[in-house]
């Protein structure tokens, strides 16, 4: 062991971005990944002869982002997403015109501008959904306002965060920033940035790290296999759902204030199911489809990849709740119920799926969830906790670490670059 040695906890984009930076500054570095595979909530699948992103699948923002630059400089194709090619249905199937849609999001914006203004007089944090619907209740809407609100709420914030309105907190909630342009997909998927990013790394997969022992002269790392490692640092990677389980031991315990921030910290649930069928029988021309179902956030919102791929293949994105019951549902009647919302709109005679995959990254053991959230009574401090390192051998990283970018991959890459800097600097 030397100064020069580093062990990275999890080959997803964090652990990645923080190798490829100390090992391009001539610092050795291993990666230990649990799974048989690096990308961590990256995870591209080609079940279906194409590539379809199971995990992360945007870069949001393009301009000065630097995943965008990566793609430029692997040469990585990407695909702009317009997200005002939709059209909306009503939970009866008929297509809501686009006056009407218009109206309510000029109405949701009205809102959340109030909610805005109101948040700043409350003397302690309450819920998202508390202080809408205070704002709601002066407002007289029919029943079909009501569902019209509903469904812009899921799609524009629970969507995004991964969280139900009652679970996230009013003050901080949106304490996150963003870049500026427009969002890209991979059509050949995520897996390329990861890969080339990767090239050159010492990974070893299915290490299953159970132990962090961590003093003023280095670390130790105990894997599920008997394996020790032994570094001058480390940088933990873990999802904050897996640091918050206590699979991992650390040897002294983690300090009370990081403990308490990994006890505070939550991560938000969002599934996809992707359905391949034998001919397409939705318009092709659209990148979207909304569904406004009775049911709150019930298959919302479905994705287009014949627009992208030319296969007759639809995604449809599920959160929050919803989100969490997929989770507990048998794959037949997840398909089911799937099929029950879309044949509302395109009648019964449509054809059944050939092939489909659904997600389930709140059950798996190594995510525990999509993406981090603030909850109600939490500040946005909490992610600066979270990155703060234990002494000076033992550093954390990933978008639960992240305070301006926190539930993105870029906010994970920028994490890594900066625990390499952060070691860079001290063996100088």
């Amino acid at each position: 062991m030397t100064e020069q040695t580093v062990i990275v906890i999890g080959a997803g984009m964090a652990g990645i971005s923080a190798a490829r930076h100390l090992q391009d500054a001539g610092i050795q570095v291993t990666i230990l990944e649990a799974r048989d595979r690096i990308g961590g909530r990256i995870h591209t699948n080609t079940n279906f002869g194409v590539a379809l992103d199971c995990g992360a699948s945007w870069i949001h923002r393009i301009d000065g982002n630097p995943l965008y630059h990566l793609t430029e400089k692997y040469q990585v194709k990407t695909q702009f997403t317009d997200y005002e090619s939709i059209k909306t249905y009503d939970s009866d199937g008929q297509v809501i015109d686009d006056d009407e849609i218009e109206h309510a999001e000029n109405l949701f914006e009205e809102i959340m501008d109030i909610l805005d203004e109101e948040r700043e007089e409350l003397e302690e944090d309450i819920s998202l959904e508390a202080g809408i619907q205070s704002i709601l209740a002066q407002y007289k809407l029919s029943p079909r306002q009501q569902r019209l609100i509903d469904y812009l709420i899921t799609a524009e914030i629970e969507h995004d965060y991964a969280a139900n309105l009652s679970d996230l907190s009013l003050w901080y909630w949106d304490q996150d920033e963003e870049f500026g342009g427009n969002d890209v997909i991979f059509p050949g998927g995520y897996h390329q940035l990861i890969e080339k990013l990767a090239e050159g790394l010492d990974i070893r997969l299915q290490q299953v790290v159970t132990e962090i022992a961590y003093n003023k002269r280095g670390v130790t790392i105990k894997t599920a296999g008997g394996e020790q490692f032994d570094a001058a640092y480390a940088i933990v990677t873990l999802p904050s759902g897996v640091l918050k389980s206590g699979r991992v031991k650390f040897v002294p315990p983690l300090p009370a204030k990081k403990q308490r921030a990994i006890e505070q910290s939550r991560m938000g649930n969002f599934n996809k199911v992707y359905l391949r069928f034998p001919d397409i029988f939705w318009d092709k021309n659209e990148e979207f489809i909304s569904y406004v179902s009775e049911k709150h956030g019930e298959w919302l919102s479905w994705m287009n990849y014949h627009f992208y791929l030319e296969e007759p293949i639809l995604l449809a994105f599920n959160t929050a709740d919803y989100g969490q019951k997929l989770d507990n549902m048998a794959e037949a009647d997840v398909i089911e119920t799937a099929m029950a919302a879309l044949k509302k709109l395109y009648g019964e005679g449509i054809p059944d799926p050939i092939v489909w995959i659904i997600t389930n990254w709140g059950e798996d053991p190594y995510s525990m969830g999509a993406y981090s959230y603030l909850p109600v009574g939490t500040r946005g401090k909490l992610y600066k906790e979270m990155a703060k390192p234990v002494g000076k051998r033992l550093l954390f990283a990933g978008e639960g670490t992240s305070r301006k970018y926190p539930a993105t991959v870029h906010g994970a890459y920028l994490s890594g670059k900066r625990e390499a800097e952060r070691i860079i600097k001290a063996t100088d």
